[in-house]
């Protein structure tokens, strides 16, 4: 479950405040964190650093976007005296264990302290608004600003070259900006559930769901008999499909199943390569060039929980 300070706005990442935001008066601290790589931080020990604290979950795609960006600059800045810590703030139930956390830390190489804030007492001292959110501080420990989501972050990089100080080579060019032209983010279980398109009302206990004639655009339907959990679809007997129709040119699905589970895949009528779910995370279906497309997506036995697509 999502901790309980995060609002609407928070979950719906970076569809929310896209701009740069001041620091309010009192200070952010560090708070009930568990730490998973390092010993334990804080903004007193940064002090005398340029810091940028990064606060990610691990299942969002927007969070992983980030990440490439914050490898970088790691990577050029870190001996310059630039610091980066990573707070992870879960938005669904699995995101609270310690060994999925880790595993993401793995999978991404992550090389920066990170902790766990599960009752998203950090998120609530440093004012977070959504996922991912990027806060800069100078040397003296003073917020100097902050961005929410995934773009813009030539802004942060041009402030904190100013306080480090570095020489000042052209900024990489950033990457447009698709999602303007893409279906907004699906969630599939009961409480933030959106665009769902079977003709069966939508209800906690397990039922049977049909895909209607003619799935409309940024909406998507279940077939099969689900169970409809706050934060997820289950497929209680198999087989069963979920079929999202969506603009965008690839497909990010959280999901989580018996390990080795292979979900087949068919779009606009063809199938494309399976993905196996081996443990609960993101998973970046293949892409075609952006379009309108209609992904099918089975499973053979129950136990796929589906919580959320993301396209773009």
């Amino acid at each position: 479950m999502a901790p309980p300070a995060l609002s609407r706005r928070a979950a719906m990442g970076a569809s929310a405040a896209a701009g740069i935001a001041r620091a309010r008066a009192e200070p952010a601290r560090f708070l009930g964190l568990e730490w998973l790589n390092a010993p334990a931080q804080s903004l007193t020990t940064l002090h005398g650093k340029v810091a940028i604290v990064d606060s990610w979950t691990c299942s969002r795609i927007n969070c992983s976007r980030t990440l490439p960006t914050l490898a970088r600059w790691h990577a050029q800045y870190a001996g310059a005296g630039l610091a980066i810590i990573g707070i992870h703030t879960p938005e669904f139930g699995f995101e609270r264990n310690p060994v999925n956390v880790r595993a993401a830390i793995d999978r991404f190489a992550i090389p920066w302290p990170v902790a766990m804030d599960n009752d998203a007492l950090t998120w609530r001292a440093f004012d977070n608004e959504a996922w991912p959110g990027l806060h800069l501080f100078d040397r003296s420990g003073q917020l100097v600003l902050r961005r929410f989501g995934a773009a813009g972050y030539d802004q942060i990089e041009t402030r904190f070259r100013e306080l480090l100080p570095v020489p000042q080579p052209p900024l990489p060019r950033a990457a447009a900006d698709q999602r303007s032209i893409t279906t907004p983010e699906l969630y599939l279980g009961l409480t933030r559930q959106t665009a769902p398109a079977s003709p069966e009302p939508a209800r906690r206990d397990a039922q049977r769901y049909t895909e209607p004639p003619g799935l409309g655009a940024d909406r998507f339907a279940l077939e099969g008999v689900w169970r409809l959990d706050p934060e997820a679809a289950v497929l209680e007997v198999g087989p069963g499909a979920i079929t999202p129709r969506y603009r965008a040119a690839r497909v990010h699905f959280v999901a989580a199943a018996p390990h080795g589970t292979r979900l087949a895949l068919t779009r606009d009528g063809r199938a494309i390569d399976s993905v196996t779910i081996d443990e609960p995370r993101l998973y970046t279906l293949p892409d075609l060039p952006p379009a309108e497309h209609t992904l099918r997506i089975a499973a053979i036995s129950p136990g796929l929980t589906a919580y959320a697509f993301t396209f773009g």
